[in-house]
C-alpha cells in the first residue's frame, strides 16, 4: 500500500514540474532537419531559445509551416542560423520584418513564403540571398513592382508567383534568371505580352499559367523546346 501511495505521489510531483515546449520537442543529437510540431503555442522567448538550441545541433532545414501563430516577434533569432539551407514559413503570420532577419542567410537554397504577409516593398531584403534555387511567393501581396530585387538571384531554378496580382511589367526582371527551370504564374494578371518578355529563358522546362489571360499563342516563343511543359487551363 505504501509503495502504491509513493508511486502516486511521485507522478503528482513530476506532473507539477514545468517543462518548456522547446525542451520537450527538440532532439538531443545533431540534426539537419526540424519542423515545429503542430498544436504548439510557444512564446517568442521560447522560440528564440529553441532556435539557438537548433544552431548548436547544426540545423540546415527548418520549418514553421502552417503555424499561423508565428509572427515576426518569434523569429528575430533566425539571423543566427548562418548554415541554414532551407526555410519554410508558409502560412505563418510574418511580414517583411522577418525577411530582414533572414537577409544575411547567404547559404539559403530554398525559401517558402506562400500565404504570408509579404508585399513588393519587402522584396529588396531577398536580393542578397544569391544562392537561392527555389522561391515560393505564391498567395502573397506582390504585384510585380518589387520584382527587380530578384534579378540578383541568378541561381534560381524554381519560382512560384501564383495567386498574386502580378502583371506583365513584373516579368521583365525575370529575364536575368537564366537558370530558371520552373515558373508558376497561375491565377495572375499576366498576358501573352508578359510572356514575350521572358524570351531567352532557355532552361525553362515547366511554365504554368492556369486561370490567366494567356493563350496558346503566348507560349509560342518557348515551343522551340520540345521538352517544355506548358499549361493555361482553368476549371470552373
Amino acid at each position: 500500500m505504501k509503495r502504491k501511495l509513493m508511486h502516486t505521489f511521485l507522478i503528482g510531483v513530476l506532473a507539477a514540474v514545468p517543462l518548456l515546449a522547446e525542451d520537450l520537442y527538440l532532439p538531443d543529437v545533431p540534426t539537419q532537419s526540424y519542423a515545429l510540431p503542430s498544436g504548439l503555442n510557444m512564446t517568442p522567448a521560447e522560440i528564440e531559445k529553441m532556435i539557438r538550441k537548433l544552431k548548436t545541433l547544426g540545423i540546415q532545414d527548418l520549418s514553421f509551416a502552417y503555424h499561423s501563430d508565428i509572427t515576426d516577434a518569434h523569429l528575430a533569432a533566425l539571423s543566427e542560423l548562418q548554415e541554414l539551407q532551407k526555410l519554410d514559413l508558409r502560412e505563418t503570420s510574418i511580414t517583411g520584418e522577418t525577411l530582414s532577419h533572414i537577409s544575411s542567410l547567404k547559404n539559403l537554397h530554398v525559401l517558402n513564403l506562400h500565404a504570408t504577409n509579404i508585399g513588393d516593398s519587402d522584396l529588396p531584403a531577398l536580393s542578397g540571398l544569391t544562392e537561392l534555387e527555389e522561391l515560393d511567393l505564391s498567395q502573397t501581396g506582390i504585384t510585380g513592382k518589387g520584382m527587380t530585387s530578384l534579378k540578383t538571384l541568378v541561381h534560381l531554378k524554381i519560382l512560384d508567383l501564383s495567386n498574386t496580382t502580378l502583371t506583365d511589367d513584373g516579368l521583365v526582371s525575370l529575364r536575368a534568371l537564366r537558370k530558371l527551370e520552373k515558373l508558376y504564374l497561375n491565377n495572375t494578371k499576366v498576358t501573352d505580352e508578359g510572356l514575350e518578355r521572358l524570351r531567352g529563358l532557355s532552361q525553362l522546362r515547366i511554365l504554368h499559367a492556369d486561370c490567366t489571360a494567356i493563350t496558346q499563342d503566348g507560349f509560342k516563343p518557348f515551343l522551340y523546346n520540345s521538352s517544355i511543359q506548358t499549361s493555361n487551363s482553368c476549371s470552373e
